[in-house]
């Protein structure tokens, strides 16, 4: 499984969109939607952006009071990298990294996401990252 992930996420990134489509049966942006009760707050971090829907969703989210979402994602593909802005444009904020080691400071974000993603998400290096980069 390891190995078609990496596939997917790599030289054949430019399926990804298909692939989620048939497993999901037409339902892949309905189900990226259903985060959207769980953020909090206004700066949100997505580990695993892949090719960008999650984040054009939050852009195109109304103002939380008179604050606009401030949204960073993630992603360790350069090939997801290339969808994604692609998909946004260069003026988004996307990093390439691994979420064991954050670029972002302490206390950083509201909510920290992932819609999709392997197993990297339940790695003790992870879940320090994250605990570290959210906000009290």
């Amino acid at each position: 499984m390891q190995f078609f992930f990496n596939l997917l996420y790599h030289p054949f990134a430019f399926t990804y969109d298909l692939v989620a489509a048939i497993v999901s049966f037409g339902h892949w942006k309905d189900w990226g939607m259903t985060v959207l009760p769980f953020i909090k707050g206004v700066r949100i971090l997505e580990l695993g952006h892949g090719p960008g829907h999650l984040q054009r969703i939050l852009l195109a989210q109304p103002p939380v009071g008179n604050l606009k979402i401030d949204s960073v994602a993630i992603d360790e593909s350069a090939q997801m990298g290339t969808l994604a802005k692609s998909r946004l444009g260069n003026s988004h904020k996307l990093t390439r990294g691994l979420a064991q080691h954050l670029p972002f400071q302490n206390n950083s974000f509201d909510t920290v996401v992932a819609t999709f993603p392997t197993d990297y998400i339940f790695k003790a290096d992870t879940l320090s990252e994250i605990s570290r980069c959210l906000s009290d």
